[in-house]
């Protein structure tokens, strides 16, 4: 029972509070915790009935923690990559380039954060073909692109 939180919630003025925690069990592994405490009643004399439920949440975050590790290699592989790469959503939205990209064209992820804008920035030439409206990366697969660099260098990218 964690009895700090109880007093947080009393003192809190809130109905409510979730949390993870976690605590080594017998065999010193990590076991993981969701608690929600929920004020239900409480008296003029400061007392009050709190409903308690926590449940096991290890494999969760035991999952997480091994998603967080391949993530974590993988960029690492393609931040080693001597080819400029670029990871986007589907939407459009860029949210990683590998170090080589931001050598070649000096562009980070903050100066061109959706494929419209890297359109609208340094492919003009793909641009001026197919409009500005497209965030889809898919036309960026086959051939080759004239890329206004960061400082404005032209380079022929194939």
């Amino acid at each position: 029972m964690d009895f700090i939180k109880i007093d947080k919630l009393l003192n809190s003025g809130k109905d409510s509070i979730v949390y993870d925690s976690h605590s080594l069990n017998m065999n010193k592994e990590t076991t993981w915790y969701h608690t929600s405490l929920q004020r239900i009643k409480s008296n003029s004399f400061g007392g009050a009935i709190i409903l308690g439920t926590s449940i096991d949440i290890s494999n969760i975050k035991n999952v997480e923690l091994k998603l967080k590790r391949s993530e974590e290699r993988f960029k690492s592989v393609i931040n080693q990559a001597p080819i400029p790469m670029m990871i986007s959503e589907d939407d459009g939205t860029i949210i990683y380039v590998n170090n080589s990209w931001i050598e070649v064209s000096g562009y980070t992820i903050s100066s061109i954060p959706t494929i419209r804008d890297l359109l609208n920035i340094g492919l003009t030439n793909i641009r001026d073909n197919i409009g500005s409206t497209t965030n889809n990366a898919s036309i960026l697969t086959k051939g080759e692109y004239e890329l206004i660099c960061f400082d404005q260098e032209v380079k022929n990218w194939d």
